[in-house]
C-alpha cells in the first residue's frame, strides 16, 4: 500500500522541507515568539502551494493527475486519489490528534466499515489515512502515515485517544533542538490545538444551534395552531 502511495508521500515530504523554514522565518524576521497556531497555518499554506507546484492539482483545474488537493476551508489539507482520502494533520505527542468534532470523528471511524462488511455493496471503496507532521519549529519536520480506526477513552489515562490499525514513519523523528544561541532564545507560545479542528467544532455547534432554532419555530407554530383551534371551539 505505501509503495503505491510513495510518489504522493515524497511530494508531501518535499513540501514540508519548504514549509517549515518559511514559517520559522516569518517569526524570526519579525523578532517575535513562535505562536503555534499561526505557525501551523503558515505551514499548511506553504505545503498547499508546494503541492500545487509538484502538480498535485486542486479540483478546479482540468489536468488529469493521480492526486487531487481538495478545496477545504481554513487552509485544510485533504488529498484524494483513487481508493484513498488523506488528511494532513499536526500530530499530538507523535500520534493522531483527537477529533473534537463529529466531522473528524466520522473520518476516523470510516475504516470500521471494512470490518463490518458494510462496504460490500458500496462502490467505490475509500480508505481514510492521516499523514501526521511534527516539527522543531526551526527547519525540520517529522512525518508519519496512519490508518485510523476509532476514538477510544483510555482506561489508564482516562482521556480520549485515536486507535489506529497501523502507523508507519515516512521520515526520521524530529531530534532535539540543536544547542545554538539562536535556538536557545526560541520562544514558543500558544496552544497545540489545530485550528482546523476548532473550525469544524464551531461549524458543528452552529449547525446544532440552527437545528434547535428550527425546532423551536416549528414548536411555536404548532402551539399557535393549537391555540387557534381552541379559540375557534369556544366561538
Amino acid at each position: 500500500m505505501l509503495a503505491h502511495l510513495r510518489p504522493m508521500l515524497n511530494d508531501i515530504e518535499e513540501a514540508f522541507k519548504i514549509a517549515i523554514p518559511e514559517a520559522s522565518s516569518f517569526f524570526r524576521d519579525r523578532r517575535e515568539p513562535v505562536e503555534r497556531m499561526l505557525f501551523a497555518a503558515i505551514v499548511r499554506w506553504e505545503v498547499k502551494r508546494a503541492l500545487r507546484r509538484y502538480e498535485v492539482s486542486d479540483e478546479a483545474t482540468t489536468r488529469s493527475i493521480d492526486y487531487e488537493l481538495d478545496d477545504v476551508s481554513n487552509i485544510g489539507l485533504i488529498i484524494s486519489c483513487e481508493g484513498f482520502q488523506i488528511r494532513i494533520l499536526k500530530a499530538r505527542e507523535a500520534r493522531v490528534p483527537t477529533s473534537g468534532s463529529t466531522v473528524r470523528a466520522e473520518f476516523y471511524q470510516h475504516n470500521l466499515l471494512y470490518e463490518s462488511g458494510a462496504f460490500l455493496d458500496i462502490a467505490p471503496r475509500i480508505l481514510n489515512l492521516v499523514v501526521l507532521w511534527e516539527t522543531d519549529y526551526v527547519a525540520t519536520a517529522a512525518l508519519s502515515v496512519a490508518c485510523p480506526k476509532r476514538e477510544v477513552v483510555g482506561i489508564a489515562e482516562g482521556r480520549r485517544t485515536v486507535e489506529c490499525y497501523w502507523q508507519q514513519p515516512i521520515t526520521q523523528p524530529v531530534v532535539a533542538l540543536p544547542e545554538v544561541p539562536q535556538v536557545e532564545r526560541l520562544e514558543i507560545i500558544g496552544s497545540e490545538l489545530d485550528e482546523v479542528t476548532l473550525l469544524e467544532d464551531a461549524m458543528e455547534h452552529t449547525q446544532e444551534a440552527e437545528q434547535e432554532a428550527r425546532s423551536s419555530v416549528r414548536a411555536i407554530g404548532a402551539a399557535s395552531s393549537n391555540l387557534s383551534e381552541i379559540y375557534k371551539g369556544k366561538e
